[in-house]
């Protein structure tokens, strides 16, 4: 019995281990994430606790943001974000992690809003992250 609920306290502790994430993306086109533009660069993307930060190599752009848990039945082949598309704007919408069930979608903005309610269907963008 002791054995049965140690197992039981080690697979519920693993559960609730947060996962951290620290990837690089280099983007090539400017970008809304949440209420911050950023430039199009070298980005270090770092994951932990529904936060994602994505700040510039040399650390003069960065965006805090808050992330929701989005599962995924097909698990990623690769990690990357997600960008929507509406003309020429770029909106971060997602982070995916290769083989990883979760990965976590931002909320969109009133900007992402009022442009998606124009009538523009919008594009799916995705960057690799290494």
């Amino acid at each position: 019995m002791q054995r049965f609920i140690a197992g039981l306290f080690l697979a519920i502790c693993g559960c609730l281990h947060a996962q951290t994430i620290d990837l690089l993306a280099s983007i090539p086109f400017s970008f809304h994430a949440g209420n911050a533009i950023l430039p199009a660069g070298e980005y270090r993307v770092h994951h932990e606790n529904h936060t994602l930060v994505i700040q510039e190599r040399t650390g003069a752009h960065t965006a805090l943001l808050l992330a929701n848990d989005a599962y995924q039945p097909n698990l990623p082949s690769r990690s990357t974000l997600t960008f929507n598309r509406y003309g020429e704007n770029y909106f971060l919408s997602s982070l995916s992690v290769v083989g990883d069930a979760y990965g976590s979608a931002l909320p969109k903005t009133r900007s992402e809003k009022e442009l998606a309610r124009g009538g523009d269907l919008g594009q799916s963008v995705s960057v690799a992250l290494k």
